[in-house]
């Protein structure tokens, strides 16, 4: 998607961390390295992790323990309630990145229609 690579890259370059959440197949793997995204990324969770589906948090509660966060920093990026009910249920933002023009879902922190204008938002 358009803006991706740059945002990834940005947020990198500004001592944040990306990291990728998602409990869909290794699909999203093969395409991170496919376009060379994969040194954008902290840590990769998948359905091989073994974590119940979203909304349950336990995946991002994995992120905030192994990597010392604080709740109120980490913001999920997603696509669909469930991640942004994830987000909340973990004590974190949630931005639902709207690719469907759907209705903003009431656990959404706010709302991008664009992966650059994240980093306005950050």
């Amino acid at each position: 998607m358009p803006g991706i690579p740059e945002t990834l890259r940005r947020i990198a370059e500004s001592g944040r961390r990306n990291h990728l959440f998602t409990l869909r197949n290794e699909t999203a793997l093969f395409y991170i390295q496919h376009y060379g995204l994969s040194k954008y990324f902290t840590e990769l969770i998948t359905r091989k992790n073994g974590f119940p589906n979203k909304p349950k948090p336990d995946a991002l509660l994995y992120l905030i323990d192994q990597f010392d966060l604080e709740p109120n920093k980490l913001l999920m990026v997603g696509d669909r309630g469930i991640d942004t009910d994830s987000a909340r249920a973990a004590g974190a933002d949630g931005c639902f990145y709207n690719t469907n023009d759907l209705p903003l879902p009431d656990s959404a922190t706010f709302e991008i229609e664009t992966p650059i204008e994240l980093l306005d938002r950050i």
